[in-house]
């Protein structure tokens, strides 16, 4: 597709820009999404947003780094030959489970230390999630990351930089991108309906989780996982299992709260 925007004489890379775009955009939704709740201030929400995306590129690109060891191996000597070279491949290739676990790990480190409602910052940035995920999905197409298998009726790409030029590619970045936008609505109707206790949040990881192990089987580039699925699948199963083993536990939990 086109993995670079012209503009000015610029040539400004697609992915960055599309997510950028979703990083502001959920950011103002999370803030439409809070008015009226008095559990969090406006401030607090915006300093566990500041230290969440903190995380999410630590998160992110590290989790990509242990998927791309064996490459690292393999090609070491052309990585790490000059700093252009370095950079190039050091920043390019960021995963978003990573940047999920990162975020919700940085948030929960400053709901911490700040004895903010850690809850309600989740259920606030549940929707928004998705939103964000949903442009940063439609900068992969643009770039051509993270492409499909192939399949006869897909879309070649041209400029391509990760997937192959000239093949017809099944656009499950793009489906994946409506797969989110939908997820943000109904989390959105879902708010009331779920509480306040982090609920939303869970229902969140479990639906994206469902979601990605079942979009894996039409990705088609090159780190898949080990065994029989990709790494991605491997996380979903775990935060699935997490998130039942929270709804399981959850009425013993609001019981000692009671007591």
């Amino acid at each position: 597709m086109h993995p670079y925007f012209h503009l000015f004489g610029l040539n400004i890379p697609a992915y960055g820009t599309m997510a950028g775009i979703g990083f502001l955009a959920a950011g103002l939704y999370a803030v439409l999404l809070s008015r009226g709740d008095r559990r969090v201030s406006r401030a607090d929400l915006g300093y566990a947003a500041v230290i969440a995306g903190c995380g999410m590129l630590i998160g992110a690109k590290l989790l990509a780094l242990v998927t791309e060891i064996p490459f690292i191996i393999e090609f070491r000597e052309q990585i790490f030959s000059s700093l252009e070279s370095f950079s190039l491949f050091f920043l390019s290739g960021w995963v978003f489970y990573g940047g999920l676990i990162g975020g919700l790990v940085g948030a929960w480190m400053f709901c911490r230390r700040w004895k903010v409602d850690f809850g309600a910052v989740c259920d606030i940035a549940a929707p928004a999630i998705p939103l964000f995920h949903a442009f940063g999905r439609v900068g992969c197409f643009l770039s051509g990351c993270c492409h499909g298998i192939r399949w006869e009726h897909g879309i070649a790409f041209t400029e391509a930089i990760a997937a192959p030029n000239g093949v017809p590619l099944f656009p499950v970045q793009l489906v994946e991108a409506g797969c989110n936008l939908l997820l943000c609505v109904a989390l959105t109707l879902m708010r009331k309906k779920c509480g306040r206790s982090g609920t939303l949040m869970c229902v969140y990881l479990a639906s994206y989780a469902v979601i990605r192990f079942a979009l894996e089987f039409l990705r088609g580039d090159r780190i898949r996982g080990v065994f029989i699925l990709s790494t991605s699948q491997w996380i979903s199963i775990a935060i699935a299992v997490f998130v039942a083993i929270w709804f399981i536990k959850r009425p013993k939990f609001q019981a000692k709260e009671t007591e």
